[in-house]
């Protein structure tokens, strides 16, 4: 792992050259623009302020080092690697690619469980050479007045890379699923797996490409969610790859089951609205980096709108769907929101079920930027979106922008005339081609992109 520490080094030194000098659209511009500027959740918000935070990530780097395990998860599949930031959803993506490629994923690695060495001295080595790169990452953290979480990150990105070019090699890897393409050095790897001819498919969620996917490198990108694909135009500069496609999103097969052609038998409740909680109050209360998005104030104003749309209004029902995040915070979550719809009767739905499993508990839902509006529009539901001021969000002349919403007069309008259509006429009259499941390739086997 010695040589692939020495040339993932190397080729984050040349990024980091080519970003400074702003050398156009050159690949490693892209690269070290990423790598220095993109947000990442790695090291909380207050990190920021800290001025020895690339000690520190350089002691916690040394750490996993010399006492990492094995990350490597083996099946019997192809020579195909399946790459995440974390094993969480290990089975639910290699039954994803299985249904969507028909490759067999043969192994898996996650990105929290590099780097992996086997031999003492050469642990002790790549500690040494670990300390003599990180010197300048530790002198630009130190200095940095907008950027320092993001270089003394870099000391554990190199190392991540570094391991995992070295596992691709020892396994004779021929593509890399990538899951993880929303951290800032996916694409430093790619341009390592580049190199080794190995080829690299990138699968961003459902979610807007806006937030941490306007920059990708890829043999293959697998878009899953129309919207995305309205968003290209936008990033034509820096999303470059070889072949686009479009899947179904990544947790369908979870969910998909109860919503398929049941569109007859699944009752629908009239006059309820939903509001799908992205918990941005408790992700700043838990010191989450800042996307710069200003979601908490879109959440803030849409729930502030409804308060004053729906009081003394006893014909439409309310109800809120919380976070994951929030779930866990018992009666602070109820406080919070008694706090913001004061004037109005709601209901929390049944924590312990998944918002996915009761899309039909609502005619119509709301929220301002969470993947699983994305889901809901799959699944053949009426769906709306407080924008409020979302910076980039959505794209000018987009389909999206139809059922997005910025004001309270904006709000009333089309909450109300969505109440009154059924669900194809909401689809049709707001231009919803290709969002929902049957105009997918799993289910038509007709590109809709």
């Amino acid at each position: 792992m010695i040589g692939e520490l020495i040339n993932t080094s190397s080729v984050l030194f040349k990024s980091l050259i080519a970003h400074k000098y702003k050398s156009g659209s050159d690949k490693f511009f892209l690269v070290g623009k990423c790598i220095v500027e993109n947000i990442s959740f790695r090291l909380p918000n207050s990190s920021e302020s800290d001025l020895i935070v690339g000690v520190r990530v350089l002691i916690r780097t040394i750490k996993k080092v010399l006492y990492g395990r094995n990350p490597v998860q083996e099946f019997e599949g192809e020579k195909i690697l399946l790459f995440d930031s974390t094993s969480k959803f290990v089975n639910i993506e290699k039954e994803y690619v299985a249904k969507q490629s028909g490759h067999k994923i043969g192994f898996f690695v996650a990105k929290s469980d590099l780097p992996y060495l086997s031999g003492i001295l050469e642990k002790l080595l790549l500690v040494i050479l670990i300390c003599m790169f990180s010197i300048p990452l530790v002198i630009a953290s130190l200095f940095s007045n907008k950027y320092r979480s993001n270089y003394a990150l870099m000391i554990t990105e190199i190392v991540e890379c570094a391991s995992l070019i070295s596992i691709v090699k020892n396994k004779e890897i021929e593509l890399v699923y990538d899951f993880a393409p929303f951290e800032k050095d996916s694409n430093l790897l790619f341009i390592l797996l580049e190199k080794l001819d190995v080829r690299v498919t990138k699968m961003p969620s459902a979610g807007p490409l806006v937030t941490h996917n306007h920059t990708i490198l890829t043999s293959t990108l697998v878009l899953s969610s129309q919207y995305q694909f309205d968003e290209l135009e936008q990033f034509a500069d820096t999303i470059i790859a070889d072949k686009i496609e479009k899947w179904v999103p990544e947790a369908a097969f979870g969910f998909i089951d109860k919503y398929a052609f049941k569109e007859k038998i699944l009752n629908r409740e009239l006059n309820t609205v939903g509001f799908y909680s992205h918990g941005s109050w408790i992700r700043t209360e838990q010191d989450h980096a800042d996307d710069g998005l200003g979601i908490l104030h879109a959440e803030e104003k849409l729930l502030n709108d409804l308060n004053l749309l729906l009081a003394n209004n006893n014909k439409i029902k309310l109800i809120i769907f919380p976070h994951p995040k929030e779930k866990k915070m018992g009666r602070k979550m109820v406080n919070h929101y008694n706090c913001l719809l004061a004037d109005v009767k709601f209901e929390i739905a049944n924590l312990n079920n998944p918002t996915v499993q009761n899309f039909e508990k609502v005619d119509i839902a709301m929220g301002c930027f969470s993947t699983i509006l994305y889901e809901r529009l799959f699944c053949n539901f009426k769906t709306l979106f407080g924008a409020y001021g979302i910076k980039d969000f959505p794209v000018e002349n987009s389909a999206l922008e139809n059922i997005s919403f910025d004001s309270f007069e904006s709000l009333r309008n089309k909450l109300f005339s969505s109440l009154i259509v059924n669900t194809d006429q909401f689809f049709i009259k707001n231009e919803l081609k290709g969002y929902r499941y049957f105009e997918y390739n799993y289910f038509t086997n007709t590109s809709q992109a």
